[in-house]
């Protein structure tokens, strides 16, 4: 389980826009322990790199990140700075 959250995780979040949550779309038939495997395997997740810059998760399943703050310009998402 551990293998293919990393996997969905590198799968999906280049660009942004990538949100994990144990409540997005789960089948009816998927085992208890394989939620609850998923929701741990967060915890191994460390330095991942995003477009916001690098995640990592704590043992309590927090993302640990430095905060950042964005403004719309142009249309487009873009870092605040001074």
């Amino acid at each position: 389980m551990r293998d293919e959250v990393r996997r969905r995780i590198d799968d999906l979040a280049p660009g942004g826009g990538f949100i994990f949550n144990t409540v997005h779309n789960i089948q009816a038939d998927v085992p208890p322990e394989d939620i609850v495997a998923m929701r741990d395997a967060l915890a191994n997740v460390k330095d991942f790199e995003t477009v916001l810059g690098e995640y990592s998760f704590t043992a309590g399943r927090d993302a640990d990140y430095t905060p950042i703050g964005q403004i719309v310009k142009n249309g487009k998402f873009a870092m605040l700075s001074e």
